[in-house]
Order: structure tokens, then sequence, then C-alpha cells
């Protein structure tokens, strides 16, 4: 196998589903697409984050053309239709949309698009990867970066926003798998959940792909990593003893704002189509 950022063919198996590779540092995992558990109690973690999307959007353009790869429940296109703003989406399952109404702005469809009926091509200001680019498997990843080209009008944007392999918070996962926990490990790789991770990026990796399809670097950033509401509301649904909760709770409320400052495992990067 080889890389498909580097090309090189040299991996170092990392875990029992992982390896990555020596030359760029690319991540890659076996595991395969599920249906399973599904991620509760990051409501107000996304919120706060697809808001943060949404102002640099529209601090580049104030009436733009957006499309979402992989909208889930259609959060995003929900918070940007509200503000009347023009956003189309793709998503094969619709059957955990948030408001019924939003069959009428997101295809059901894979990425790159089957249905050719409509030509998108040169259409859009931004294409959005929320959380999902790292779900595509190494065989369609060229490809999805290809099309997201054509799809984009002349100098449009990508934005992305993922796991990072450079986050400490992930760096840590990997050393308490060496210490037979692997746990932590495997939940950052979203392993036995509907769709799991196929990539952990860095900034550099995804960075030098993207500049093979003449995509330039203009924004790097940092997302919010863990949320109080959120994680409580983990804890209130997997742990019965009042005890443990109460504790876990005060550990949460003292420790969140440090992991939000110095853990940075969701990288925020803007790139912009070069003609």
């Amino acid at each position: 196998m080889n890389c498909v950022v580097c090309s090189n063919n040299n991996f170092i198996k990392e875990s029992h589903f992982t390896q990555t590779c020596v030359v760029c540092k690319l991540e890659i995992a076996n595991l395969k697409n599920r249906f399973g558990a599904e991620v509760n109690g990051i409501y107000e973690l996304r919120n706060k984050n697809f808001k943060k999307i949404i102002s640099k959007i529209l601090t580049i353009k104030k009436k733009p053309n957006i499309l979402e790869i992989g909208s889930g429940d259609g959060m995003f296109v929900d918070m940007l239709l509200k503000k009347k703003i023009n956003i189309k989406g793709i998503e094969p399952d619709q059957s955990n949309f948030r408001e019924k109404y939003l069959k009428k702005f997101i295809i059901k469809d894979t990425f790159p698009l089957k249905n050719k009926k409509k030509n998108w091509k040169g259409f859009f200001d931004f294409i959005v990867f929320n959380d999902s680019l790292e779900h595509f498997k190494s065989s369609e990843l060229k490809n999805v970066i290809f099309q997201s080209k054509k799809y984009l009008r002349k100098n449009g944007y990508l934005i992305i926003n993922m796991p990072t392999s450079d986050g400490k918070l992930y760096k840590l996962s990997k050393f308490l798998y060496k210490l037979n926990i692997p746990s932590f490990f495997e939940r950052m790789w979203q392993k036995n959940f509907s769709s799991p991770h196929q990539f952990y990026f860095n900034e550099e990796n995804l960075s030098k792909i993207l500049k093979v399809f003449k995509f330039k670097r203009i924004y790097s950033g940092y997302l919010r990593v863990v949320d109080n509401k959120g994680l409580n509301q983990r804890i209130e649904a997997s742990h019965k003893n009042f005890i443990i909760k109460n504790i876990l709770f005060i550990i949460i409320y003292f420790l969140n704002p440090l992991i939000n400052y110095f853990s940075k495992d969701i990288n925020l990067l803007i790139f912009k189509s070069k003609s």
C-alpha cells in the first residue's frame, strides 16, 4: 500500500487497526463503516464551533453559495438557513435530520455526486467538510478533492475542520494505548461507531495533498475540543454511581478551560483554490 499523500510505502504499525506513514506522518486505519453507536452529547460544542466557522465565511464573503459535505443531522445547514444564507448539503443517511424541511436543502447522495441531474460545476464559493473528510476511504480521497475543485467557483474556498494527529489529547491516547489502556485511543478513532475515522491528518500532510490540486492554505486555527454541558450529558448517561458522577462533574468544571486552551486537537483550516 502506498500513502495517499506522499506515495511512500513504508508504514509503522501503531495499533491493531492503525499504521503511520514514516515520511508524512499520515495515520491510516483499517476500520469499516458499520451501523453502531452514534456520537451523543456534542450539540453545544458543535453549536459554538459552527458559529466560529460561519463567522469566518461571512468575513470572506457576505452572500456566499455554500456546499457542506456530510451534513449529518443537518445542524450546520439549519444554522445557515436561519441566517438566510444559500447552502446545500450532501448526506446519504437522512434518518436523523433535526427538521423535516431540511430535505429541501440536503441532497440524499454520496460525494462525489452520483446524481448528475443538477450541474453544480463552478457554482459554490465555499465547500465545507465539518468533521467529514477523515471519514472517506483512502481510495476515494483524491477524487473527493478533485471533485471539490470542480464544484468551486474560480478562487473558491475549502473549509475543513478535523481532528489532528498533532493534538495533545490524541498523543495522550496513543501513550495510554501503549500502556494497554486502549479505550481512549479507540474512542478518538470512533472505533465501533457508525462511521469511524479512516485517517488522522495533521495540518502539514493535509496541506501537501491539497497543494497537488492547487489549493493554498490561507488560514489555520483551532476549534473547541470539549464542552461542559455535553460532557456532563455523557457522564449522566454512562455512570450510575452518584459519587463518581459528581467527582467527574467537578473535574470537568475545572479542567475544561485548560483542555480547550492547551489541547488544540481540532484543526480549522481554510484553503483557497488557485486557478
